[in-house]
């Protein structure tokens, strides 16, 4: 009874176990800014006002600058990052037969990679300062 759920287990994590590559929703990353309504541009183009969620694509770095008017701008770092779930995911689907085809197929399509950091908090400065 218990052998032909393992075999049909087996059969779907061998056959069709690329995690990242087949399960992977789109991966989002959230912008946040106090004061609120900053423009956000990524790599120099307009994405909106915060707050924002936009979905990027996971194996790229991106610049996120952030824009108000009387504050400083302030620029963030997004890179791309190994996503931890679909790794151990797919070095345990090296336990069976066929199992490395997962773990090849998402370490080639860069599909293990996701945006980091998934959440961006910015406190913009004002400009020029305070006034005694």
């Amino acid at each position: 009874m218990k052998k032909p759920a393992l075999l049909s287990l087996a059969a779907l994590l061998a056959l069709g176990g690329s995690c990242a590559t087949l399960f992977k929703d789109e991966d989002k990353v959230s912008f946040h800014s106090s004061p609120e309504e900053a423009l956000v541009l990524i790599d120099g183009l307009p994405a909106g006002r915060t707050p924002l969620e936009l979905s990027l694509v996971p194996d790229r770095k991106y610049a996120a600058e952030f824009r108000k008017e009387g504050y400083l701008p302030e620029t963030v770092e997004i890179n791309a990052v190994p996503g931890e779930k679909w790794v151990i995911l797919d070095v345990i689907g090296l336990l069976i037969p066929g199992g490395s085809i997962p773990l090849l197929v998402d370490a080639i399509t860069g599909n293990w990679k996701v945006p980091e950091p998934g959440e961006i908090f910015v406190t913009l400065e004002k400009a020029g300062g305070e006034d005694p």
